[in-house]
């Protein structure tokens, strides 16, 4: 019969870590040795014994493991007692402790043998969260004993340390969020003295923030390539894969979690951590536009954004949010057309709007973009557009509304969908930036200009 355990630990490169943990169990019988719990994680030579440990007769016995270090677990075996009285053992529950509480795993009411002559009970776990303790509970009023445990887990890697601190930040939503994620993880990175990484992959623009922006000392763009070393980081539920995990929407916390752990992606910004890496990817915030202080558009996006506002010369800005966001802009457009000059450039994300639009101010109307139809689909994290293109049109939109000689905002409906709609808040994110920036002419050519003003 194959040995179950030895051929796991050969294919799938594990190891028996059971055996450098500390056992206990409830109870002790007329049978049980000196380390009776402990023997069960012992190696026993041979065949091993029938029984490792056993406790007294008692209403819920157990036996508890707790691990030399906190581990990532992938299987839990239990190997059963093997000469008689296996039906003690049918009825259990198994446990395992971490973040400060037990968890259970297990369940049930199966009958199970022991290697090398039976099957013994295997349970995968793999589960991304590092567990401290197991505790094996039988559910009857009776004795308990099994013959041996074994927790595998993956073979530590020789891997070099990482050997410096990092915020990772892989910031989502549109741009005023992932700016506001960044500016907040920027701040944090200086007050503790940590790299910044900033991962625009996931976010509303798809793609590399270093298409678009100058990194400053100690932030990068690129470069993620943590798994190479040893390292430890929070949450911790992320230390297997740090970079490809999947993530849900908590529709309770309003943001983004580790999918398997439901566990919210961020750390507590005011206090200092010993990991070496922090996970942030969440989305929402204010607009933060000091982040513009430090992060500078590349040359080829502030050149193409320079050329435009210089070819449009003096205009008045009209900004209307319609595709995820409802907006009524043709009774908005009615309200303002008295107000508007003689030249008005809209920035809108909905097709049907700006056609609207070219029929009602005619001749006043500049089109810098002619925009997709996508349907109502909102334009940021839509994966069937050029993401690069969109992602320039968007900053180009951002610096026409905060360079108008006015700005006019059309105020979003309010939408169940979106409470924070219901509660007063009556501009897109988008929106706030560009009036945030529209107020600070000063910043705005600091941003375009530079030393050249």
């Amino acid at each position: 019969m194959i040995n179950i355990v030895k051929n796991l630990c050969e294919t799938e490169n594990l190891t028996d870590i059971a055996p450098l943990g500390k056992a206990s169990q409830s109870s002790l019988s007329k049978w049980s040795k000196p380390d009776d719990a402990q023997r069960a994680v012992m190696d026993m030579g041979g065949g091993g014994v029938n029984f490792a440990f056993h406790t007294d007769k008692e209403q819920n016995p157990w036996w508890e493991l707790t691990l030399s270090e906190p581990r990532f677990v992938e299987y839990i075996i239990l190997h059963n007692r093997k000469d008689m009285c296996k039906e003690k053992a049918r009825k259990l529950k198994i446990e395992v402790f971490y973040g400060n509480e037990y968890h259970a795993i297990y369940e049930g009411d199966l009958l199970f043998d022991a290697e090398p002559n039976g099957l013994p009970l295997i349970l995968p776990y793999k589960y991304p969260q590092k567990i401290e303790r197991i505790k094996i509970t039988s559910q009857i009023n009776e004795y308990f004993h099994l013959s041996k445990v074994n927790v595998l887990v993956v073979k530590k890697e020789e891997k070099p340390p990482l050997n410096k601190k990092i915020v990772f930040c892989r910031p989502r939503g549109g741009l005023n969020d992932m700016l506001g994620s960044i500016q907040k993880c920027r701040e944090y990175a200086l007050t503790y003295n940590r790299e910044l990484y900033i991962d625009g992959s996931r976010g509303g623009f798809l793609d590399s923030f270093g298409n678009y922006f100058i990194a400053p000392d100690r932030v990068y763009f690129d470069g993620f390539d943590f798994m190479q070393y040893e390292f430890t980081c929070y949450p911790a539920c992320l230390e297997r894969d740090i970079v490809n995990y999947q993530t849900a929407w908590s529709n309770e916390a309003l943001n983004y979690t580790q999918a398997k752990t439901n566990i919210l992606l961020t750390f507590d910004f005011t206090k200092s951590y010993e990991e070496e890496i922090l996970i942030y990817e969440q989305c929402g915030g204010g607009a933060r536009i000091n982040v513009f202080e430090w992060l500078r558009l590349n040359e080829k996006v502030r050149v193409r954004i320079v050329d435009i506002l210089e070819k449009l010369g003096e205009y008045d800005a009209v900004h209307v949010r319609n595709t995820d966001y409802k907006t009524d802009y043709k009774t908005f457009f009615e309200e303002i057309k008295g107000k508007l000059g003689s030249k008005v450039v809209l920035c809108t994300d909905d097709l049907q709007c700006q056609l609207y639009a070219k029929s009602f101010f005619r001749d006043k109307l500049h089109i810098v973009a002619e925009l997709p139809d996508t349907k109502g689909e909102r334009l940021h994290s839509n994966k069937s557009l050029d993401r690069y293109s969109t992602n320039l049109n968007t900053l180009a939109d951002l610096f026409i509304l905060a360079s108008g000689k006015n700005l006019y905002f059309s105020t979003l409906s309010p939408s169940k969908e979106y409470p924070w709609t219901l509660k007063g808040t009556h501009l897109s994110g988008f929106g706030r930036l560009a009036k945030a920036l529209h107020e600070r002419q000063d910043l705005v050519k600091k941003i375009l200009y530079g030393d050249k003003i």
